[in-house]
């Protein structure tokens, strides 16, 4: 679906680029095209607006034309885990480096946006309540980019919570052979048992045309 889609709306494009090409010879080319706007239109247009209008169009067409070229999105899913030991202090920040993730493989991939990430409890405390801030990165070296964030949990006695996903390109990322993450927590309360987290998050990609 998305495909058929992708192709009408670039052959709507190509309509519309040929069209205002034709518009703009046709108005270098004939000097009775004012005459013949105000005579369909019953407006008064001034002589330059022709012009301006054809170059105006044909500008758009081509941002149009140029935006299509991207081909359909693909979701691109991974899973890591982390490990939380008992007795973590609140107040301070708990750094979770997440190491070997496998990587996705694409020959035609643009660009790769956040999606989602998910924190799921899996044994230990029952449920998320005693984190009160996440932070989820994205590290090379000493490289580090915000991938999503939540910078004050609710507590809900639920054993999943959502981050809220930023604005950032992870194509370079994501595409090598392994790479690595990390999660930031601040504690509301500490943790009483070892408690193992589930960490899904995802990203949407582009392919090429």
């Amino acid at each position: 679906m998305v495909f058929n889609g992708v192709i009408r709306i670039r052959k709507l494009s190509l309509s519309i680029f040929f069209s205002f090409i034709k518009v703009s010879i046709f108005n270098l080319q004939c000097t009775g095209y004012r005459t013949n706007l105000k005579y369909l239109f019953n407006l008064p247009i001034p002589f330059y607006m022709p012009n301006r209008l054809s170059i105006l169009f044909f500008a758009v067409s081509c941002l149009i034309f140029s935006a299509c070229q991207k081909g359909p999105t693909v979701d691109v899913p991974f899973r890591t885990y982390v490990t939380i030991p008992a007795g973590l202090n609140t107040g301070f920040s708990h750094h979770f480096v997440l190491s070997n993730i496998p990587g996705a493989t694409f020959d035609n991939l643009l660009e790769a946006r956040p999606s989602y990430v998910t924190l799921t409890t899996e044994y230990g405390e029952q449920n998320l309540d005693f984190i009160q801030q996440a932070y989820f990165y994205t590290i090379d070296g000493t490289n580090k980019k915000e991938m999503a964030y939540q910078t004050n949990l609710p507590v809900t006695n639920a054993g999943t919570v959502q981050l809220y996903p930023s604005i950032l390109d992870m194509k370079d990322h994501i595409t090598k052979d392994a790479f690595e993450m990390e999660l930031k927590l601040i504690f509301r309360s500490i943790p009483v048992t070892e408690t193992r987290i589930r960490i899904d998050f995802g990203v949407q990609g582009t392919l090429g045309g």
